[in-house]
């Protein structure tokens, strides 16, 4: 009796014991530990990397906004550019220890950007320590790697389409539209920097269609006037328009070619670029055939009268004439003048080599202030490009033959008066990379692009 109960009760501890399974749990959680904390670890530093990423774009953000800003107030040389890009990332949170770097790329070396050159390109480049994770994943630290594209927009308050323009800040009459006259400046802005109440004057029988007029004075009408503007005209403004061509200068010439030059009567003559020295002089019946080149007239002017014709057959591609009137010493500059029934056809050269790209005539700011240059008569004055005379008071009279691909005539001196039929177009001007006259101040936007 006591054996069977004996044995009753070690059948019942051994069934207790195989039932028990708290041994086994404990053995399991030993061996999933690693993977739970791991699991953990790696959820909790995914947030941090999600984080360190979003500051790094943040970093690259700002410098890229940085670097766009100074190329576009004219900071273009690269470590500069570089040194203002890091400066503007630390002060969003970038560590400056290697490493961590910024790079910029000035223009985008890769994106939709590439190449464009008001955009810029910074690359931030970050090293995340890892805590947790560095025990599963066999390093350290991740890098971390982001790029942003940022660039400017100009902003324009008046006109980029000027076709004539006056420099001189305070006369009269700087520009004047006198006598009989009917100008078609086919979507061009007149632009007078004169803050004179009288800055643009229409006198006569005068009909002008132009898209608009920019001047700080004012504008008077007298006679039988009628001015057709596409978009309203603008007055007593406080900013002068820009000179677009303030910038240029004249190269260096070297000893006289030919001396007092001057051909009449009938016939024809061949002229070659060069120096001409004491002027040049062409009347009569004359034809000249000018081969494409830069025409430099020293002490003296260019003048042509009579039935006098001058044109460049050989003109052809981005090839051109460009009439220079200047001085070796800065004294005796001449200027020009086109009466009679002389018919002049040029074009300028547009080879983006050539120092006088985009110019037809182009006087030394340094000529006597006020030089009378007359392109005046009653034949065809056709010439392409841009007529700079920022001293000169210019009277124009031209019935320019615009035909297409030779749209572009843009007149700038100190004043301008024009008379008769006069036409004017910068539509092609871009065909022969002459500089906009633009009219209106002028501003940048900061766009983040990529």
């Amino acid at each position: 009796m006591l054996l069977r109960t004996l044995r009753r009760k070690l059948h019942s501890v051994a069934d207790r014991f195989r039932a028990d399974q708290s041994g086994g749990l404990m053995v399991l959680i030993a061996f999933a530990s690693p993977l739970v904390i791991g699991g953990l670890a790696a959820g909790v530093e995914t947030g941090v990397w999600y984080l360190a990423k979003r500051q790094a774009q943040q970093q690259a953000d700002s410098a890229a906004l940085a670097a766009a800003r100074a190329k576009a107030d004219g900071i273009s040389d690269f470590t500069n550019l570089s040194a203002i890009a890091t400066r503007d990332a630390v002060r969003n949170g970038f560590q400056a220890v290697s490493p961590n770097s910024v790079v910029i790329g000035n223009p985008p070396t890769s994106g939709a950007f590439v190449g464009v050159n008001n955009t810029v390109q910074a690359t931030v480049t970050i090293r995340v320590p890892l805590t947790f994770s560095k025990y599963f994943m066999g390093t350290t630290a991740l890098t971390v790697t982001v790029r942003a594209v940022a660039g400017t927009q100009t902003i324009t308050t008046g006109s980029s389409t000027g076709c004539v323009m006056a420099l001189d800040s305070s006369s009269s009459n700087a520009i004047h539209f006198n006598g009989n006259v009917s100008a078609n400046l086919a979507d061009c802005t007149i632009v007078s920097n004169s803050s004179n109440s009288s800055a643009v004057k229409f006198n006569g029988n005068v009909v002008v269609t132009a898209k608009s007029i920019y001047t700080r004075g004012g504008v008077v009408q007298n006679g039988n006037v009628t001015v057709n503007l596409t978009t309203a005209q603008q007055v007593s403004q406080s900013t002068a328009a820009a000179d677009p061509h303030a910038g240029s200068t004249i190269a260096a010439f070297g000893a006289c070619n030919h001396t007092n030059f001057s051909v009449s009567g009938n016939g024809s003559t061949t002229m070659s670029g060069g120096v001409y020295c004491g002027g040049v002089s062409i009347s009569g019946n004359r034809t000249i055939n000018m081969n494409p080149g830069t025409y430099y007239i020293n002490k003296g002017d260019f003048t042509m009268s009579g039935n006098a014709t001058l044109a460049c057959a050989t003109c052809t591609g981005t090839s051109g004439v460009t009439i220079v009137l200047t001085s070796d010493d800065g004294t005796g500059i001449g200027s020009m003048s086109v009466s009679g029934n002389a018919v002049i056809d040029l074009k300028a050269p547009s080879g983006s080599s050539d120092p006088y790209r985009g110019y037809v005539v182009y006087q030394d700011r340094r000529a006597t202030t006020g030089n009378g240059f007359n392109l005046t008569g009653n034949g065809v004055i056709n010439l392409t490009g841009a007529i700079y005379a920022p001293s000169a008071a210019i009277n124009f009279k031209g019935n320019a033959a615009l035909a297409a691909g030779r749209k572009c005539v843009q007149l700038i001196g100190r004043t301008v008066q024009f008379s008769g039929n006069a036409n004017l177009d910068v539509s092609e001007c871009s065909n022969y990379g002459v500089t906009q006259i633009t009219a209106g101040a002028s501003s940048y936007q900061l766009r983040l692009l990529e």
